[in-house]
């Protein structure tokens, strides 16, 4: 089940932070449209061109702190990518 997000803009600033940095590995992720929560724990990042999931612990772990994840967990990250396109 989807469920409606009650991000804030700082979240959406720390998911813009962390696609700049995904985007080093992967060059072909598109652009930010949206995200949501997919599950209690799990968000899910609409790009122009696919789909990236990501843990809530993730963000937490890294921008509670102001720590960089290392290339390691990026390269995790950009596994979840789907590439897809919207009609």
């Amino acid at each position: 089940m989807l469920v409606q997000s009650q991000h804030n803009d700082s979240e959406k600033t720390q998911l813009l932070h962390l696609l700049a940095e995904m985007k080093k590995l992967r060059k072909d992720l598109g652009g930010y449209i949206e995200h949501y929560y997919h599950t209690e724990d799990t968000i899910v990042i609409k790009l122009t061109n696919g789909t990236l999931k990501i843990k809530e612990q993730f963000l937490n772990k890294y921008f509670s702190v102001d720590a960089t994840p290392s290339d390691k967990d990026l390269a995790q990250l950009v596994q979840s990518f789907v590439n897809a396109t919207f009609g």
